[in-house]
């Protein structure tokens, strides 16, 4: 992953809290951002079937993270990094700032849930 230029540093974290916090406005979590927040690392973990609703994955790490049947209505995906993320029979279908460059970086089939305004990549199976 490439690293930010150091003239952007600076701005990472205020832009960062700016995007949590329009997060919480849009997906319905209770108050702003936390202001220390860290960026969550789920890259190759497995969560498989969990309800993640809600959750604030926001700038998360989900690279190779088993997401397969995993509810994530109202979940905050704003800049989280899904590649090869497994998304099979997982319902989508309501998650917050989910983006098609981000589908197209998962792994998904005919049974992953996506909002309307996305389209199923065509890599994916089934």
């Amino acid at each position: 992953m490439r690293q930010p230029s150091p003239g952007l540093g600076k701005y990472h974290g205020r832009v960062s809290r700016v995007l949590q916090s329009a997060g919480a406005l849009v997906c319905g979590e209770a108050g702003p951002a936390a202001p220390g927040r860290k960026r969550m690392d789920y890259a190759g973990r497995s969560l498989r079937g969990q309800s993640l609703c809600g959750r604030d994955m926001s700038m998360a790490l989900l690279i190779a993270a088993d997401l397969r049947d995993c509810n994530l209505y109202g979940a905050n995906l704003c800049g989280a990094d899904l590649r090869d993320c497994d998304l099979r029979g997982a319902d989508l279908h309501e998650a917050c700032f989910l983006t098609q460059g981000q589908l197209a970086a998962a792994k998904g089939d005919k049974t992953t849930r996506l909002p309307p305004r996305l389209r199923r990549p065509a890599g994916w199976e089934g």
